[in-house]
């Protein structure tokens, strides 16, 4: 659905069907294993449009959008409920903008923020179906689950308080901005003067590794890393690209995907590699640690023999013969 407000920017809103199609195609392109599939089967995602528009794009001065797409989506697990406020916004030019002298300009800026809160027993339809035996029993779990997660150090700074969810609880999750511009530049050769066309490109992204894997831990515990997550919210249509069939599109979206993608890859290698080292860190300790208790589990040698070793006194032994050897042939 697309509505034109009074500003020259063009309002655009989604549907929920767009959501679980986008989830179903994520699913067909990966081929997660059943563990990882059983949790994203019992995901629940609601898209709420916000209305309130303002006319220029946050932190970015230099882009004038055309299209403006903007809200809340609601991401339920078992457990935990994540808010993510994604704001898009793009510069669309079309063909019959010959007289605008901005035409060969186009930008992009994109941002995700994210909070997260405890989902209630009422919110969760799936402890209304259960009869009283089986209610005691995920009542049992749902309270050692709740208490484990309360501890995780990612999840804490993504919670959010329970009286007020105003911009402070807000936890930037990724951000691009993108913008092309077309330059005609004159080159002058010994016959004749040309104009060529330049094209200077702006590419700026940054991805919050711990926000992303504090909702990893809160809603996607099955998958290998804080990665899985950014592609999850990057193939919804909450930047729609050429992937997505909807009425509108922008055109730089799949180049700040992309590049987002990269940013949160390299952040994915870089924490396995800090894992690592840690890793090798513990196992040379072990191995400090076993070899002083094999130094300390050593006993001093008896003082009987006069603390010599065993070779030792067999040598004793053996002098006396050879003396009187040599004695007897004397």
């Amino acid at each position: 659905m697309t509505t034109s407000t009074t500003t020259p920017c063009t309002h655009h809103s989604l549907e929920g069907t767009a959501f679980q199609a986008a989830l179903e195609r994520y699913v067909d392109e990966n081929k997660p294993d059943p563990l990882v599939l059983q949790q994203i089967q019992a995901w629940e995602m609601e898209w709420n449009t916000d209305d309130a528009l303002t006319t220029t794009s946050p932190d970015t001065t230099s882009l004038e959008p055309t299209d403006w797409l903007q809200g809340t989506l609601t991401w339920k697990s078992d457990y935990m409920v994540a808010q993510i406020d994604c704001s898009s916004c793009w510069n669309h030019k079309k063909d019959d903008d010959d007289d605008d002298k901005d035409k060969n300009k186009q930008g992009l800026y994109f941002v995700l923020k994210a909070t997260l809160r405890f989902r209630t027993k009422h919110d969760n339809k799936h402890n209304k179906d259960d009869d009283n035996k089986d209610k005691k029993a995920n009542d049992k779990i749902r309270t050692k689950m709740i208490q484990r997660l309360r501890q995780d150090d990612y999840i804490k700074k993504l919670l959010s308080s329970e009286e007020q969810n105003d911009n402070k609880d807000w936890k930037m999750l990724c951000e691009a901005r993108v913008s092309i511009q077309q330059q005609q530049q004159p080159s002058s050769t010994a016959t004749a003067t040309t104009t060529s066309v330049v094209e200077q490109l702006e590419e700026r992204v940054d991805v919050n590794d711990a926000v992303a894997e504090g909702l990893r831990r809160a809603l996607f515990s099955a998958s290998e890393s804080s990665l899985d997550v950014i592609e999850v919210l990057l193939s919804l249509p909450l930047l729609p690209g050429s992937a997505h069939t909807l009425s509108f599109d922008c055109p730089l979206a799949d180049r700040a995907k992309l590049r987002l993608l990269e940013d949160a890859m390299f952040d994915a290698c870089e924490r396995e590699g800090e894992e690592e080292l840690i890793d090798d860190l513990k196992i040379s300790t072990a191995n400090n640690n076993d070899n002083s208790n094999k130094d300390e589990s050593e006993e001093p040698p008896s003082k009987g023999g006069g603390g010599r070793p065993v070779k030792q006194q067999k040598t004793t032994k053996q002098q006396p013969n050879n003396r009187s050897n040599k004695r007897t042939k004397r």
